[in-house]
């Protein structure tokens, strides 16, 4: 039983540094001890049950290195597993498991009703560690739907939240970013993602790091092509390194627009061509 344990901090570990390819085989490892022992199943505290756990990790790391359709079924497997239990903490993270995946899908809103399900989860006792990051992704997920108020809402409250963890605490400042620059608050929305980008790198987070820096290159874009370009230029490089699939294609199709805009079609052509090749997410 210890193995399993050992085994989820690992695989969560290996992930928040960027580490992708030795998190997703510490993962599946992980899972397959555990249907063949499912005696070392733990369902102890507040917290939910270690298949559950283990299946939402597995998503992510599925979907941050662009196997979208293993990702999906470990997000609909962490669902139902949630369903069974029905830990509040289980239904947190199944529902957290399906926002990720459609996040890296471009197909967020499909995942509301998860994750509303998990953010009522998440408001009791034994849940509430997960409750920003559920919180900050519907709130990006209310706001790819057009329901911008609530997602402003939302954004303001999850970033209310006092919290200890950087890892989490970088959720809501990377979307409520893009929630208060859609909703015209661009010098704040700058603020909150130099923050995220700043604790990222103190925490060596570096999937989140790319993402900020994809964040940071989004929100300079329509006011300085020429720094949202360096951004893209490190989001991208640290994308390759990583493995980090969807965030590298983002950063190649959103660099060939920017070039475009400043006339430059032959590299615009060359970059798309390359997102194409990588796969589309």
């Amino acid at each position: 039983a210890a193995l399993v344990g050992v085994g989820y901090s690992l695989t969560r570990i290996y992930l928040y540094v960027g580490r992708l390819n030795l998190s997703l085989t510490t993962a599946s490892r992980t899972l397959a001890l555990l249907r063949e022992r499912p005696d070392f199943e733990r369902h102890g505290g507040g917290f939910g049950s270690t298949m559950v756990m283990l299946l939402t990790q597995l998503a992510h790391v599925q979907a941050s290195l662009g196997d979208l359709a293993a990702a999906r079924a470990s997000a609909d497997a962490a669902l139902e597993a949630a369903g069974r239990s029905q830990r509040s903490f289980d239904i947190t993270l199944g529902g957290y498991a399906s926002g990720v995946v459609h996040l890296y899908d471009e197909d967020l809103t499909a995942a509301i009703p998860d994750l509303e399900r998990g953010l009522a989860a998440s408001t009791t006792e034994g849940a509430q560690s997960m409750h920003v990051a559920v919180a900050s992704l519907l709130a990006y997920a209310y706001l790819c739907a057009g329901r911008n108020l609530e997602a402003l809402a939302l954004a303001r409250r999850a970033l209310s939240v006092a919290e200890t963890s950087l890892y989490h605490a970088n959720w809501p400042r990377l979307f409520g970013s893009i929630v208060l620059n859609a909703n015209g608050f661009p010098s704040e929305a700058l603020r909150l993602v130099a923050s995220a980008r700043a604790a990222a790198r103190k925490g060596g987070y570096r999937v989140q790091l790319a993402w900020g820096d994809l964040v940071a290159a989004q929100l300079r874009a329509a006011t300085n092509a020429a720094a949202a370009l360096r951004y893209l230029g490190q989001a991208r490089a640290l994308s390759e390194e990583i493995g980090l699939r969807p965030c590298l294609v983002w950063t190649l199709i959103e660099t060939a627009r920017l070039r475009k805009q400043a006339g430059r079609n032959d590299d615009a052509e060359r970059l798309r061509q390359r997102a194409d090749r990588k796969g589309g997410v």
